[in-house]
């Protein structure tokens, strides 16, 4: 290979990658502003194999990765929310709905007690 090229290649590949670094986030909403809802602990020994479905009957907004497309924290407005869950995405009837007050900046959990599914404050 030239010189050259291999200079020229390398010298884009790091502008890529500062420019790539320089804007990581850039696009991300700012969750200060939410009640974000951490559905990712669905293994059963965890927790619920609940997820978060709805808010008020209306679609969940979710964080998004650069990559993996569909991050499991869900972004809430604070306040009184309705929160419908799901066990099973194919099966409406397993559909279970919570009444919430969301607290801003606040990051929440799915629980499972007594068969019985809560929103709890994460502690993590």
């Amino acid at each position: 290979m030239r010189p050259r090229f291999v200079f020229a290649v390398s010298t884009f590949a790091l502008l890529a990658t500062l420019i790539y670094s320089a804007t990581v986030g850039y696009f991300e909403p700012d969750t200060s502003h939410y009640a974000v809802i951490d559905d990712v602990t669905r293994m059963k020994h965890i927790g619920p194999a609940y997820c978060l479905v709805s808010v008020d009957d209306g679609p969940v907004q979710r964080r998004r990765g650069r990559f993996v497309t569909m991050v499991p924290l869900a972004l809430v407005a604070p306040g009184d929310r309705r929160l419908q869950l799901q066990l099973d995405r194919d099966d409406p009837e397993s559909r279970v709905t919570i009444n919430a007050k969301l607290e801003q900046g606040v990051r929440y959990q799915l629980r499972l007690d007594n068969e019985i599914v809560r929103l709890v404050e994460d502690q993590r």
